[in-house]
């Protein structure tokens, strides 16, 4: 039982070293064919050389590949395939592009079909339909397929111009190509030292470029910073130049309104001047005039005579008021003892010592403080005579003063 386990993994151990070898064998078989070796016995010889060739390799390598070798295998394998991937996204790429192409070409197909059936069903089934039958007349889709086929035959011309257009941008395009090719055929060592030298002379030139294209980038940034610092002065400048001018407008305002005031001020100035001027004939006219001094001195004794007057009207007032009072309590009296006895009014005067008088008797004895019984009548009428002969008296001192000084 142990035998058959024990030949049973070394049958699965062998099964994966052939395995292991089937994938290197087609690997070097791969890496053959890339090499130029045919490996399908078309050609013996180099079959034989192939053979001897990697003999040698693994008599060299102990008789098998070594890591060296099979590193070399594998990136020779891992650049095929990746040239083959390349190849499969090209041709992928190209198929997608043809099957787009092929897309939109479907697309505008049917854009024109749905626009050929839309013309059709305007102008023919619609517009073509006769009142009387009902039907579509055949004359109208006579014309209208008439119309058509001009419009494709226009269209046909233009792709046929279109066509032979590309045919000739291809054909030059081709020996242009051509050309290309047969000069690089022509290059020689020579040519490529010297391209590579040219070369080396371009790339310093980009060196230049770069650097001077960096500087010039640096000194941008700066000027861009000049610039940016100037535009905020000017809009500083620009904000101050228009509070100046606001300020001049102002200004410029008040100016010709003090200026048309002046205008006035020297009117009114040229007015007065003028009136001052008449004044002054007037007063050199008037030389009997009393003075200043004389004018203001009679003002103030006018003032003290009209305060004096004043206050003896108050004086006269008051004693009217008292007179009035002891005629109401002498009425009474006298009423009272006259219906008592008729005598009796003489007796009381008698004994009292006062006198029945007339209103100016009974103003200068009430200036004088005696007792006085003014009559019922004409008590009224003599006040104001009173006041009218004061007012005079009062009035003729300082007509008098003013006289004399003149």
């Amino acid at each position: 039982m142990e035998d058959i386990m024990r030949l049973r993994q070394e049958l699965e151990e062998i099964t994966q070293e052939n395995a292991r070898l089937e994938t290197e064998n087609l690997a070097i078989k791969g890496f053959l064919s890339r090499s130029g070796v045919d490996t399908d016995g078309g050609d013996d010889v180099a079959m034989m050389a192939s053979h001897r060739h990697m003999e040698r390799r693994l008599a060299d390598a102990g008789g098998s590949l070594n890591a060296d070798h099979r590193t070399e295998v594998a990136q020779d394998e891992l650049k095929d395939l990746q040239q083959r991937l390349a190849g499969t996204a090209t041709d992928h790429a190209g198929a997608v592009d043809l099957i787009t192409a092929m897309i939109r070409d479907a697309e505008a197909g049917i854009k024109d079909a749905e626009k050929e059936s839309w013309e059709f069903n305007r102008d023919v089934v619609v517009r073509g339909e006769s009142r009387r039958t009902g039907r579509v007349d055949s004359a109208v889709v006579a014309r209208w397929m008439e119309a058509r086929n001009k419009g494709l035959a226009s269209t046909l011309d233009k792709l046929q111009l279109r066509n032979t257009t590309l045919g000739r941008e291809l054909r030059k395009a081709e020996r242009a190509s051509a050309r290309r090719d047969e000069g690089s055929e022509q290059l020689h060592d020579i040519d490529f030292h010297q391209l590579k030298i040219e070369n080396a002379q371009y790339l310093a030139k980009i060196k230049e470029r770069n650097a001077q294209l960096l500087q010039l980038k640096m000194s941008t940034g700066k000027t861009m910073q000049v610039l940016a610092a100037k535009k905020q002065k000017l809009a500083e400048l620009t904000s101050r130049c228009k509070r100046l001018k606001a300020d001049i407008a102002s200004r410029t305002a008040t100016m010709e309104r003090l200026r048309a005031e002046n205008q006035r001020v020297g009117g009114e100035l040229v007015k007065d001047t003028k009136r001052a001027d008449r004044l002054g004939v007037a007063v050199d006219e008037s030389e009997d005039l009393p003075g200043v001094h004389d004018y203001v001195s009679l003002r103030a004794e006018h003032a003290d005579l009209a305060k004096e007057l004043s206050s003896w009207l108050r004086k006269v007032d008051i004693a009217e008021m008292a007179a009035r009072k002891a005629a109401a309590r002498a009425t009474v009296a006298q009423r009272a003892v006259a219906a008592a006895t008729p005598g009796a009014v003489s007796i009381m005067a008698a004994q009292s010592g006062s006198t029945v008088v007339g209103p100016a008797a009974a103003m200068a004895a009430a200036a004088s403080g005696a007792s006085v019984a003014v009559g019922p009548a004409g008590g009224k009428s003599g006040l104001r005579a009173m006041k009218r002969t004061g007012g005079a008296a009062a009035a003729r001192p300082a007509q008098s003063v003013l006289r004399g000084r003149r």
